[in-house]
């Protein structure tokens, strides 16, 4: 619900100025044009989720197509309407959401681990991925690459944190991270620590969490150092510090659109390395690592080399088939890459 007051018209939200446009204001362009708002607004007349109304709630022409709603059938009508749905072929039932995970869950009960780890998971898709997470680190291999791409709200992100978490049981000692900001990773750390706590690590007394000391990490995790066991330790660095990967034994790479490929390349080596990417968000598209270098390791790795391509598609922010998501993928154009067919010819 958005209330605004003394509008006379909605034409007044297009030249309004919002704090994201400081970000590209600079002292050769002083004045930012703000397209967008004129697209967002004219975008909700075509959601059938929104309904735009004045003080007096008479619905505004913005919103003309919610008239088209079916009414409310009368009393008369009621018993028409009863047997309409009588003669209604019956639908049968879709398969729950839960039920997936709920399966997939008990099969894997004799893990006290893995059953631990997968009950951190929203969905059997993001169940799945975790565990061939998992199996990838428990098996210890170098030169072993793991990707994970999903659209945006799939749990990509969380599952490689609990994953990461199964490194730490599994005696690994130096992993790091990468993305290209702290604030990308700000949900791969805190599964990291969810998966830690389901493993009964305790804060301070099996782990201690470090924070950014310049002001743009400020609140974001950057190390976690576990010495329950062993000194392990789970690090953040930026992507132009690959060199710093050298004695890494698991590099994950987040949001890996949106750095450049020539600096993902340079961060692979001879150790685990997972890839996450977007492939439909604001990051980035996701193609230079799909066309260039996913063919590359799919097609041409060497003897020896690893590779496993994973994937989730049920999300977890959205309902399944949500139109808010098909409304929002629209206004943001996050489906560019899905080339929709000629119905004409050129």
């Amino acid at each position: 619900v958005i209330l605004f007051n003394t509008m006379s018209s909605l034409k007044q939200l297009y030249a309004i100025s919002m704090d994201v446009h400081d970000r590209f204001r600079t002292e050769s362009h002083s004045s930012v044009e703000p397209s967008f708002n004129e697209r967002f607004i004219l975008s909700l007349g075509k959601n059938p989720n929104c309904i735009v109304m004045d003080d007096e709630l008479n619905v505004l022409p913005l919103s003309s197509s919610i008239r088209d709603f079916p009414k409310e059938p009368e009393e008369g009508n009621l018993e028409e309407l009863e047997e309409e749905k009588k003669v209604v072929a019956p639908v049968v039932p879709a398969k729950k959401p839960g039920q997936a995970l709920a399966s997939l869950k008990s099969s894997i009960k004799f893990s006290e681990v893995l059953t631990k780890l997968v009950d951190l998971c929203k969905t059997g898709d993001q169940g799945k991925a975790t565990i061939q997470l998992i199996e990838g680190i428990s098996e210890k291999k170098t030169n072993l690459t793991m990707t994970i791409t999903a659209a945006r709200g799939r749990g990509k992100s969380a599952s490689i944190g609990i994953g990461l978490a199964s490194a730490i049981v599994c005696g690994y000692s130096n992993i790091l991270v990468t993305a290209p900001h702290p604030q990308n990773v700000k949900t791969l750390f805190e599964f990291i620590l969810k998966g830690l706590t389901a493993l009964g690590y305790k804060e301070h007394s099996d782990y201690e969490i470090l924070e950014g000391m310049q002001d743009e990490w400020k609140g974001c995790v950057v190390r976690i150092n576990i010495f329950k066991g062993h000194r392990q330790t789970i690090q953040y660095i930026e992507p132009g510090d690959y060199h710093a990967a050298t004695h890494a034994e698991i590099l994950a790479i987040d949001e890996a659109a949106a750095i450049p490929l020539p600096i993902v390349k340079k961060l692979m080596g001879s150790y685990i390395v997972i890839l996450s990417s977007t492939i439909h968000g604001y990051e980035g598209t996701g193609r230079s690592l799909s066309i260039k270098l996913f063919h590359e390791l799919r097609y041409k790795s060497v003897p020896g080399q690893g590779y496993k391509e994973i994937s989730l598609v049920e999300p977890i922010r959205y309902g399944l088939d949500d139109p808010i998501e098909r409304w929002l993928y629209d206004l943001l154009c996050l489906d560019a890459t899905d080339i929709a067919p000629l119905t004409k010819g050129l």
